[in-house]
């Protein structure tokens, strides 16, 4: 308990340093001229930054994104998903190409079944439109229709446009095994999931 003075007489002054109160008086200074921190981008106290730091994330946050934690085939569908897990893995890679080269592969191959698919339907409309007995703009080439027709006959039967699909498939699962998993805790830890 702090003693009670009587009147003014009864308190010691006490004095500060001369160095202290030069000191003091800089600093005074100082904090006076200094602007006070406003709004999000001069964030100080930690739920300001929080804040700050969480609106980023949602503001950045893909709309696919729950979409790509439920399979490897929802991020391979989505270009903006292909996209992620290309980068994702590049910045893995410690040397070049070492992870995304079976990313190429996969994406090379389902781009040749969809340009086969194109082609096919293609050959299928030219026959259509041409070639076909009784066509809309029927050409009359005779015998070469025949051989056309039995050529695309030919074409759906041997399916070559899923050449590539059993090397296609293990590329998917080594990548669902191995680098999905880690694009997913990698999600997990940006996004907040």
């Amino acid at each position: 308990m702090a003693p009670k003075f009587k009147d003014k007489k009864d308190k010691k002054e006490v004095k500060k340093p001369r160095h202290l109160e030069d000191w003091t008086n800089s600093l005074d200074n100082v904090l006076k001229r200094t602007p006070k921190a406003s709004g999000p981008k001069n964030a100080t106290t930690t739920d300001e930054k929080v804040k700050v730091k969480t609106k980023v994330n949602e503001q950045k946050r893909p709309a696919n994104l729950e979409n790509w934690t439920k399979s490897i085939d929802n991020v391979l569908k989505d270009p903006e998903g292909i996209q992620a897990f290309r980068k994702f893995l590049q910045e893995a890679e410690v040397n070049k190409r070492e992870l995304t080269k079976e990313l190429d592969f996969w994406e090379e191959c389902e781009n040749y079944c969809n340009e086969y698919q194109k082609m096919e339907d293609h050959a299928a409309h030219i026959f259509d439109t041409y070639l076909q007995i009784d066509a809309e703009l029927e050409v009359g080439v005779g015998d070469a229709a025949d051989r056309v027709e039995e050529e695309l006959d030919k074409m759906k039967k041997q399916k070559n446009k899923e050449i590539f699909a059993e090397a296609q498939k293990k590329i998917k699962e080594k990548l669902e095994e191995c680098q999905y998993k880690n694009f997913l805790d990698h999600l997990k830890k940006v996004y907040n999931l």
